[in-house]
């Protein structure tokens, strides 16, 4: 099957990218069918492999709308041709196919898609640890280290046998006790953490933990908008570094696993679900 046509993703919406090429592509397609983010969404394959290995996926996959764009994957013309501007989501892998360094393929595309859409949920792969405060910086969402924890597995199945295992339960797609993030229903927000892990434990689920999304602080939000020459001065030297650097520094996600019963569950929380897909709506009264 040829490449995508421009036309045939000019009207994309809310789909999903993945950006670059590795042998880890295919696992990363099933976990998003196993989190049902395909469902309803098309995928877009941005990279320079041939057609005859995309449509191996495609067999592979065949229930999928799969488009496929080639081209250098962390360059803006290439993610423009992919309708990176409508995209719900993209996933970066770390591409060792020749070329540039496969950490600076992946820290530069990654600033271009959250140039091209601030929206965009991203998550990043690396190769070196020590490149993850510059990834960091793009805006990224979610940074993955290749590798990261394979001293855990190997230790712990040598030491504590059965908690590799259950680790590996907890990142697998599809074994029934993968880890889940969910919607925490309205009524139960501005609530104690004891209120919602009771709901859910009812519905024969646990909540591990709350994933806090923290609110983007500005320049503007900082200083406002009076003219006290001082304010005026600060936010000049804001505008004046190309970037917000509040933004980019920032955590954007924070994750507290196992709080304490009166831990306030908060608007923009969501809840780290194991044992079930969603929570079931909780009854006021």
């Amino acid at each position: 099957m040829a490449e995508a046509a421009p036309e045939t993703l000019r009207d994309l919406k809310d789909h999903i990218l993945i950006c670059g090429w590795s042998e880890n592509v295919p696992r990363i397609v099933e976990g998003l069918i196993a989190a049902q983010a395909l469902t309803d969404r098309a995928l877009v394959l941005v990279n320079q492999s041939d057609e005859a290995v995309v449509d191996e996926l495609r067999d592979r996959f065949s229930v999928l709308d799969i488009h496929h764009v080639v081209g250098a994957y962390w360059v803006e013309a290439t993610l423009k041709r992919a309708a990176c501007a409508a995209a719900s989501a993209a996933v970066v892998v770390a591409d060792t196919t020749p070329g540039p360094d496969a950490d600076n393929r992946t820290i530069i595309c990654t600033l271009a898609i959250e140039n091209l859409n601030s929206e965009v949920k991203t998550a990043a792969e690396l190769l070196d640890a020590e490149n993850e405060p510059n990834l960091k910086r793009t805006g990224v969402d979610e940074v993955v280290i290749t590798g990261a924890h394979t001293g855990f597995f190997l230790s712990s199945g040598a030491l504590a046998p059965g908690l590799s295992k259950a680790a590996h339960k907890l990142v697998t797609p599809g074994s029934g006790s993968e880890l889940r993030r969910a919607t925490i229903p309205q009524a139960l927000l501005n609530k104690p953490f004891a209120a919602l892990q009771e709901h859910v434990r009812v519905q024969g689920g646990m909540v591990l933990g709350i994933i806090r999304e923290a609110g983007v602080v500005t320049a503007a939000d900082l200083f406002g908008s009076g003219q006290d020459w001082i304010d005026v001065f600060i936010k000049s030297a804001f505008s004046e570094a190309g970037e917000d650097v509040l933004q980019r520094d920032a955590e954007p996600i924070k994750v507290i696993i196992n709080p304490p019963d009166d831990f306030l569950v908060e608007v923009k929380d969501s809840a780290i679900l194991i044992g079930g897909e969603y929570i079931v709506e909780a009854h006021s009264g």
